[in-house]
């Protein structure tokens, strides 16, 4: 049994990884800021609790010591990342200079690393789908941050994966946000996050990935509008759709190409269809239904 790090660990997508990787019969270092909710890991077995900075260079070596593989999925997300340029460059890509080096001192550790499709800006007016070739032109703060990343983890000279997520969809009864992160008339596509979760956890030991980066989203059952989405939450939800107010300018959604991570993955089994009927259930589960 080999023992997997996972920084960022006690995080919605963190957690899920954590538990998908204990599946498959890992031991897991979970690791996070003192402040987070560890309770998921306190009781079951297979865990290993790591609490502190991502920047701490002592401790990411002994986290990382050990470890087969890290995944580096710590950052400080949107919206709170825009609020303080200084500190989201620190924590994301300070915090993964720290990672590289330690996963180099170990021995070259395989380093899996999380990314955004953010990175690629403003695609709007180009033709569908992105490639992971296409430029990189960040918007704000976060994806300039994951950029410089980026680059930090293809000179490391360690085995390495990039993944540049799309929007994460999670079937859980949650109001939608205003307004929509995205125009009515705009291309847009989520991913699952229990797909999200079987990509990371298939990417363990999988030495086709190596030196690849890759684009994570739904697939074509996913690729629809702005409108087409947010009517279709409101639809499931039994939420007012005339209510809903859209961004008046385009943002960094798409319609993104996922042949290679699809085919290396295999990770694209929950339709658009079936993720609302989950949605739906969320929804029944959480009204008593």
């Amino acid at each position: 049994m080999s023992t997997i790090l996972v920084t960022g660990g006690a995080g919605r997508l963190g957690a899920n990884v954590a538990y998908g990787l204990r599946e498959k019969g890992h031991h897991v270092r979970v690791m996070d800021i003192a402040a987070a909710d560890f309770s998921p890991f306190e009781e079951p077995e297979g865990f290993e609790i790591v609490r502190g900075d991502i920047r701490d260079g002592e401790l990411v070596k002994q986290s990382v010591n050990g470890c087969s593989t890290v995944f580096h999925l710590a950052a400080i997300l949107p919206p709170a990342s825009e609020k303080d340029r200084t500190l989201t460059m620190s924590i994301n890509v300070e915090g993964t200079r720290a990672i590289t080096h330690a996963c180099e001192s170990a021995g070259s550790i395989p380093l899996i690393f999380s990314s955004s499709v953010s990175t690629y800006g403003d695609t709007s007016t180009e033709m569908p789908p992105i490639q992971i070739d296409h430029p990189q032109a960040a918007l704000n703060i976060y994806p300039e941050s994951k950029i410089a990343s980026e680059r930090l983890v293809m000179e490391a000279g360690i085995p390495y994966a990039i993944l540049r997520i799309a929007g994460i969809a999670v079937p859980a009864f949650l109001d939608p946000p205003a307004p929509w992160p995205f125009m009515r008339n705009q291309r847009v596509e989520f991913v699952a996050i229990g797909d999200l979760v079987t990509a990371l956890v298939n990417l363990v030991d999988n030495t086709r990935a190596h030196g690849k980066v890759f684009n994570l989203a739904g697939g074509s059952s996913w690729q629809v509008t702005g409108e087409e989405y947010a009517r279709r939450y409101c639809h499931t939800l039994d939420i007012s759709f005339e209510s809903q107010t859209f961004h008046e300018k385009p943002g960094w959604l798409d319609w993104y190409d996922t042949a290679q991570s699809q085919a290396i993955l295999k990770y694209q089994n929950t339709s658009f269809d079936e993720f609302h009927k989950m949605l739906k259930a969320a929804m029944d589960a959480a009204l008593g239904e």
